[in-house]
């Protein structure tokens, strides 16, 4: 546990049967690259913690990955989680912070329950993503997240929307110049479900095919 702990380096470090292997807790600035997490519960819990950088660094285990929390009160803001690979059996990243935080070029491998889980009014960006093989690629809550250019593939259920905002805020019509690259949803069993509890769901200018059923929409 890092508490209050600003301004370190780790390198090649293994955090293994540790739940949660590390906690960032009002630490900032930090750079952790090329760790290892394994562990049977959370790999790494950041809390009111900014500006921290994780790179190529890897999740797995059969409990959770990266989990990214915040109340509306100093939440964790600014930090970077890029070129790492995740391979948790149950959720790989949770962001669950208000202010901004990034998942940029990160590789989602193996099997597990969900690859990212984005909560309600979180402002996450999240692009260039490769998320495959999950039950759930995206738990997407959110109605502010910035989420574009991902590739969500090969899993049972590409996007569940849940009264979300799906897909980047393009000019119309679809591939229209100057919009950003489009999230490309790909052999799933469903590309994108939005059950029949989720009212006010938008998903647009999103790319959906080769996929068992595209989009599943009850209600």
């Amino acid at each position: 546990r890092l508490e209050n702990a600003d301004h370190n380096y780790f390198h090649n470090v293994n955090f293994a049967s540790n739940s949660p292997g590390l906690t960032l807790f009002g630490s900032d600035n930090n750079v952790i690259d090329l760790a290892d997490f394994f562990g049977t519960g959370i790999n790494l819990e950041i809390n009111d913690s900014d500006n921290n950088l994780i790179d190529r660094s890897t999740f797995g285990g059969p409990g959770n990955g990266l989990q990214i929390l915040g109340d509306n009160n100093d939440d964790a803001a600014g930090n970077l989680i890029t070129r790492s690979e995740f391979q948790n059996q149950q959720t790989s990243v949770a962001i669950l912070s208000y202010e901004v935080n990034t998942l940029e070029n990160n590789a989602f491998t193996g099997n597990g329950a969900t690859g990212i889980h984005l909560g309600p009014g979180v402002p996450a960006l999240v692009l260039g993503n490769d998320i495959a093989g999950r039950a759930t690629g995206i738990r997407w809550e959110s109605r502010v997240a910035d989420v574009w250019d991902n590739d969500i593939h090969s899993g049972t259920v590409g996007i569940e929307v849940r009264s979300a905002v799906v897909g980047p805020d393009n000019p119309a019509p679809f591939g229209a110049p100057g919009g950003l690259e489009p999230n490309r949803v790909f052999s799933n069993e469903t590309g994108v479900l939005v059950p029949e509890s989720s009212a006010g769901a938008i998903v647009r200018h999103t790319e959906i095919h080769s996929n068992v059923t595209g989009v599943d929409a009850s209600g």
